[in-house]
């Protein structure tokens, strides 16, 4: 248990130097940062068993908040996911417009994504279809949400507009961290879970 809450604890650290700037005055428990037991635990598929949502008790939950106020936390992360789920597929060619919706860790690395995408003349086309998620980790301020969807995203050329991929339609699986900022509900982690591929390469693939 100590093992654990030092693990939290470092994690809320390292998140809070790397996005402070932008949280301002958030607390550590805004930063909607994922531990390492938790991505290895998922990747075991040990998150189906968690569709089942409780409000208390078990490793997604982490709560020892009260059934009615773990609810309406539930719910806004519910809607506060849709929202920047929205802005994720939607930006394309300017990568500042992730900020609306994404923070920390994700924020950069879809930021990074998109810059190496422009400077190869290409454009990613998000389209994810019957979508799914379930809201598996309920903090104040902070949650985790497991996604699925079918993947038929494509690429377009980034000067003709015209397409230069295929979709596959993968079906893939997400685990996502989401933190509070003031009002606005932010995915700040992007983790996959499937397909496994060595190196989880597909989770370039945003």
């Amino acid at each position: 248990m100590k093992k654990s809450i030092w693990l939290v604890a470092i994690i809320s650290i390292v998140m809070l130097s790397l996005i402070g700037l932008t949280a301002g005055c958030q607390k550590k428990e805004d930063i909607g940062g994922l531990t390492d037991e938790q991505i290895k635990a998922a990747k075991k598929g040990d998150l189906q068993a968690t569709h089942d949502f409780k409000y208390t008790g078990g490793m997604w939950s982490e709560s020892k908040l009260p059934p009615k106020e773990a609810k309406r936390i539930k719910k806004e992360i519910e809607e506060g996911f849709k929202k920047a789920l929205d802005i994720w597929i939607n930006t394309k060619d300017n990568p500042k417009d992730f900020e609306k919706g994404l923070a920390g860790k994700a924020l950069w690395e879809l930021k990074q994504q998109t810059a190496a995408e422009q400077a190869q003349g290409k454009i990613k086309i998000r389209v994810h279809d019957k979508r799914e998620f379930e809201v598996v980790k309920v903090k104040e301020g902070a949650g985790a949400v497991a996604y699925t969807y079918i993947d038929n995203g494509y690429y377009i050329d980034a000067k003709t507009k015209k397409r230069i991929s295929k979709p596959v339609g993968d079906k893939k699986e997400w685990l996502i961290g989401i933190g509070k900022y003031g009002k606005v509900w932010k995915i700040t982690e992007i983790v996959p879970l499937r397909p496994k591929t060595p190196a989880d390469k597909e989770h370039k693939s945003q």
